[in-house]
């Protein structure tokens, strides 16, 4: 017996859909419903986003039936490795912080809803938790939860340290969109 996926509805808030619908975060950006947490706040539904986007009811319409499109028909994922890397200078540069934290502390990386493409990227120290996914690499322990492991497959972290920037940089295959400011994605 096959599972009938949920359809989206136009009550339906803007972040459910996402997250639990990444794909579908490109059709809203293709229909003008773009920056999506900036402009159409993610608490909002999906036809109240629409319409303070000045879209009207036939592309609303269209829209809506296109992300029920890819839901019941989702894009095959490439088969890219799904292992996450860490750069040699990710590594340093997380030594290097984890000399004030206590031993028992982790260096973790998540995917959260927010930010102007719908997601973003959480970083920091703290306890590992039994389901947690566990990298280990020259010393350093880093941890992603199971819900952002789905996000970051394939993903390089990388630090980098220059004139024009100096901070974590993910480089991520799965990632549809960012905004402008570099800290938020779309998948």
């Amino acid at each position: 017996m096959k599972t009938q996926l949920k359809q989206v509805t136009r009550d339906m808030t803007i972040g459910d859909i996402v997250s639990k619908h990444p794909d579908t975060a490109e059709v809203m950006l293709s229909h003008g419903l773009h920056c999506i947490g900036c402009h159409a706040n993610p608490l909002e539904t999906l036809e109240q986003g629409a319409l303070s986007h000045g879209m009207d009811k036939k592309e609303f319409e269209s829209m809506l039936s296109e992300i029920n499109q890819i839901i019941l028909n989702p894009k095959p994922k490439p088969q890219n490795s799904n292992k996450v890397m860490i750069s040699k200078s990710a590594t340093s540069k997380i030594l290097e912080l984890s000399k004030n934290e206590k031993k028992s502390s982790v260096f973790r990386i998540q995917v959260v809803p927010g930010g102007c493409s719908g997601f973003q990227y959480v970083m920091g120290f703290s306890e590992q938790l039994p389901d947690d996914h566990l990298i280990m690499q020259d010393n350093v322990k880093v941890v992603i939860d199971p819900d952002s492991q789905a996000y970051l497959k394939g993903s390089e972290i990388d630090f980098i340290d220059n004139l024009e920037y100096s901070g974590f940089k993910i480089n991520n295959p799965n990632k549809k969109s960012s905004c402008g400011c570099g800290s938020s994605v779309g998948f």
